[in-house]
């Protein structure tokens, strides 16, 4: 997954990293595990059954488990982290950046049941297509495209903050899952793209505030990678630590209270049904 406040970029040409921030951290004392993974996944896996089974919308109880099915992946990425050797550990990698690329049609689907049902029976053909759209060329970085520079030569630089810079998350010279600071950190020789590598913030950030889900938007963006900023300072272990953070949604889809805050009754778009 990435940033939500990486638009602009420049090009640099060696290991470069802001102070603090760091492309890959070994530590083996680390205070997560593939235990603490199951035991997420589980979790959410039982959720999104329990609200299958009560007959709730399809558009909670899918997210729930999608999003649980990385922390299954990640549980099983335990057993052979740091081994980049292993076959396991590539196919797992690989299959982490699959998922990831998909997660903007979950991500939509959740955010679409917060708005009216009229707009939204309308409206989510088109959604989803565009949704299609932004996970493609999410997923083209994954290609060997020659004329594209991979993502270890790129240094992020963060609108109205000349001296910070910023790796791209997730990123190294070959697909590997390897320990971080607490959790697991993805290297993966991606290509780079300014439209390529911020189509998953458009398709699961913009897009929804766009059609008027601002609530669940914010939530989701404070919740995910805001709060797992403060929690790693490895931008190679952010992505899956905001994946992590993300089964939040289990509380929003299970509880009534909740999921009727983050409705949306009025917004501008909405009149177009």
């Amino acid at each position: 997954m990435q940033s939500p406040f990486m638009i602009l970029v420049d090009d640099h040409r060696g290991n470069h990293s802001r102070a603090g921030l760091k492309s890959n951290t070994r530590d083996t004392d680390m205070c997560w595990n593939g235990t603490a993974s199951t035991v997420v996944a589980s979790l959410g896996f039982a959720s999104a059954a329990f609200a299958w089974k009560k007959g709730e919308s399809k558009m909670l109880w899918m997210p729930i488990a999608y999003f649980s099915g990385m922390e299954a992946l990640q549980a099983f990425t335990y057993t052979v982290m740091d081994e980049c050797q292993k076959p396991e550990n590539q196919i797992a990698t690989i299959l982490a950046y699959v998922h990831i690329c998909f997660q903007p049609f979950f991500v939509n689907a959740f955010s679409l049941y917060f708005v009216p049902k009229d707009f939204r029976e309308r409206w989510q053909r088109l959604i989803y297509g565009i949704t299609a759209v932004f996970c493609f060329l999410f997923l083209l970085r994954a290609l060997p495209i020659p004329w594209l520079q991979y993502c270890y030569d790129i240094l992020y630089s963060i609108p109205f903050c000349k001296d910070c810079a910023l790796k791209v998350p997730a990123c190294g010279t070959k697909y590997c899952a390897v320990s971080g600071n607490w959790h697991i950190a993805w290297e993966m020789p991606l290509k780079f793209h300014v439209a390529l590598d911020n189509a998953y913030l458009i398709g699961t950030v913009l897009l929804p505030l766009l059609y008027g889900s601002w609530r669940v938007t914010i939530y989701l963006t404070l919740a995910g990678p805001i709060l797992a900023a403060f929690t790693t300072n490895n931008m190679n272990e952010w992505p899956a630590v905001w994946c992590l953070f993300s089964t939040s949604i289990i509380g929003i889809a299970l509880i009534p209270a909740i999921r009727d805050r983050m409705r949306v009754t009025k917004w501008p778009l909405f009149r177009f049904t």
